[in-house]
């Protein structure tokens, strides 16, 4: 308004002749309102924060007063150089702006009032001292009008300011809003415990950054943490956590932060890396981590603890093609590892997704409350080298089930441990083995394997002893075997719960020993009565030198340390033949005698007499 003012008042002072003073002041005023259009022009559309708008609010005060003054103070001066005719010109056009700019600055007092003192104030003064009766007096009315309409409109201010208020409140809510929406999103896909990224934010990782293009690449690992739950279940869930958080830190440190690492379930932990990696490089990266994770955990209360890895790797692309199956088969991969190569890190193959078909069917089975109705017990026996007398028997399980089908224990023992029911499964075979004892002459001793499940849970071992005792049986009859394995993963509990069968009376045999993990020390550090050789170990005879020098150096070793040693796996007369030279005391495979029924047992052991014969009656 004030713009077009000076337009109109420059053009009817230019028509009473050329004024270069009119002219240029007009320009500069011009001027100076063109640059508060562009100003006013650069916020249009734009969000401003509360302390932004205030101070724009702010500007504008200032900026109405200023101008109001400059722009007074201009008219003044025009009126000074003009006729009267010309000085009602001026005035109605300047007050009639006025009149016009306080409608536009209605809702902000402050900048209207500014205003009407910078310009009515200063032009009724000016007209009082020129006596301009009439003009004075129309500008102390015009004053007047708009004390009133400013009166008026205050409560349009009252309103804006509210307005104003609400809009700063709700830019505070909007604010607040986001930052919970954000706090919550982070809390959906965070680890409370960990501070890593949960399942769901594995997933989102996951979907987000599956390749899309050849050229991109991802690999996935799970790991699951083997003999956390003995360290959970002894030491308390808070040392249980404490050492989550251990193992957390320690994927991050070792891994770096180009690797995601999550936590995907209690005590398993998946990674995603979107390097470049050949077969071989993948599977070196999980024995890296498998290593990493085998350096003892010193939890808050000062308790060393011991624990490994398995994991399981699949690769995006060749593996699977979207991001659901690549996770399942990299779970293939790990169920595989950790049934049948517990601690390593395994690439997937398609065998790996067959297997693990076949015992989700076992564990179906495994989770009717009857299938120990359908376990059997079968003996293969041991022979003595000096006299072929039977002196003891191995018992094995066969699972028969209503289909038909059998299951030999290679198949269901790894899902019953998986599934956590090896304890349950030992201690109702034991039961069904010692019934048959009851049965069997009393020189005729019993082997029963122990699952690594078995050989570090303190209630099995006092369970075990129990049934010996209300039974009425020798504990020198029964022989526990163990697998090396055990000790390997979980030396220090396998050892105090060694100690309390031995020192019951029973008798522990070490088995498969001489195999690739196999540990002298072992021998003179636990209660060990027996050795018995690993199968591959004997098979290896005919053809290994190195094989036979082996066997010999441990029946000397175990000899010198008093233990007795079984050959186990002799399924020829060859291997008969080489190990009679190499002093094993005890002989034990399909050459002699085939796991056979507790009658079948007890048939042989009427007709032969307790003995059998080289030949055996395989």
């Amino acid at each position: 308004m004030t713009f077009s003012a000076l337009l109109v008042v420059a053009q009817r002072r230019l028509v009473d002749g050329f004024d270069p003073v009119i002219v240029i002041g007009t320009a500069i005023l011009v001027a100076v309102s063109l640059w508060r259009i562009v100003h006013w022009v650069r916020f249009k559309g734009k969000e401003l924060d509360a302390q932004q708008l205030q101070k724009q609010l702010q500007n504008i005060v200032y900026a109405a007063a200023g101008l109001g003054i400059v722009f007074t103070s201009w008219a003044i001066f025009a009126m000074s150089q003009s006729s009267t005719t010309a000085h009602k010109e001026v005035g109605f056009f300047v007050l009639l702006s006025l009149l016009g700019a306080l409608f536009c600055l209605a809702y902000l007092r402050q900048a209207a009032v500014a205003l009407v003192v910078s310009v009515g104030v200063p032009l009724y003064v000016w007209s009082w001292i020129a006596q301009l009766d009439l003009f004075s007096a129309l500008t102390f009315h015009f004053l007047f009008v708009v004390t009133i309409i400013t009166l008026v409109t205050r409560s349009f201010g009252f309103d804006f300011e509210r307005f104003i208020d609400h809009r700063t409140r709700l830019y505070a809510a909007k604010a607040d809003a986001r930052a919970q929406a954000k706090e919550m999103r982070d809390l959906a896909f965070k680890d409370m415990l960990t501070d890593l990224a949960n399942r769901r934010g594995f997933f989102n990782y996951l979907e987000k950054h599956f390749p899309t293009r050849s050229d991109q690449v991802l690999t996935l690992g799970l790991i699951d943490l083997d003999g956390f739950k003995p360290i959970n279940d002894i030491y308390g869930h808070p040392a249980g956590d404490d050492l989550l958080c251990k193992v957390s830190r320690r994927l991050v440190e070792f891994l770096g932060e180009e690797v995601f690492v999550a936590r995907v379930g209690g005590d398993e932990f998946a990674l995603i890396t979107r390097h470049k990696m050949s077969d071989h490089e993948v599977v070196a990266l999980g024995r890296a981590v498998c290593a990493a994770l085998k350096v003892p955990f010193v939890l808050k209360t000062g308790v060393q603890v011991k624990l490994s890895a398995s994991i399981g790797f699949a690769r995006a692309g060749i593996d699977a093609a979207d991001a659901e199956k690549l996770f399942e088969r990299a779970d293939h991969a790990l169920y595989y590892a950790k049934t049948y190569n517990i601690g390593h890190a395994l690439l997937f193959e398609q065998k790996h997704e067959r297997i693990t078909r076949d015992s989700a069917e076992i564990a179906q089975g495994l989770r009717d409350s009857q299938f120990i109705d359908e376990m059997e017990m079968v003996f293969q026996p041991v022979v003595s080298a000096a006299n072929n007398n039977i002196t003891a028997v191995e018992a094995l399980a066969r699972w028969h089930r209503p289909d038909g089908l059998e299951i030999l224990p290679n198949r269901f023992i790894p899902v019953a441990e998986a599934m956590g029911l090896m304890n349950k499964l030992t201690l109702a075979l034991f039961e069904k083995a010692t019934d048959s004892m009851l049965k069997l002459p009393k020189y005729l001793r019993l082997s029963f394997n122990l699952s690594p499940a078995d050989v570090i849970e303190p209630h099995v071992v006092k369970a075990l002893i129990e049934t010996t005792r209300q039974k009425g049986i020798s504990p020198n009859r029964i022989i526990f075997e163990i697998s090396e394995n055990v000790l390997h993963d979980h030396l220090e509990q396998a050892e105090k719960m060694l100690n309390q069968l031995s020192d019951f009376g029973f008798t522990i045999a070490l088995d498969d020993f001489g195999g690739r993990i196999s540990n002298f020390n072992h021998l003179h550090q636990l209660p060990i009565d027996v050795v018995k050789l690993d199968s591959e170990l004997i098979c290896d005879l005919r053809f290994s030198t190195q094989s036979r020098i082996l066997v010999q150096k441990i029946v000397e070793l175990a000899q010198g340390l008093g233990l007795r040693v079984v050959a186990q796996g002799i399924s020829s007369s060859d291997h008969l033949h080489v190990l009679e030279g190499l002093g094993c005391q005890y002989y034990q495979g399909f050459h002699f005698a085939r796991p056979m029924s507790h009658q079948k047992l007890v048939n042989l052991l009427h007709t032969q007499d307790g003995q059998l014969g080289k030949q055996g009656v395989a």
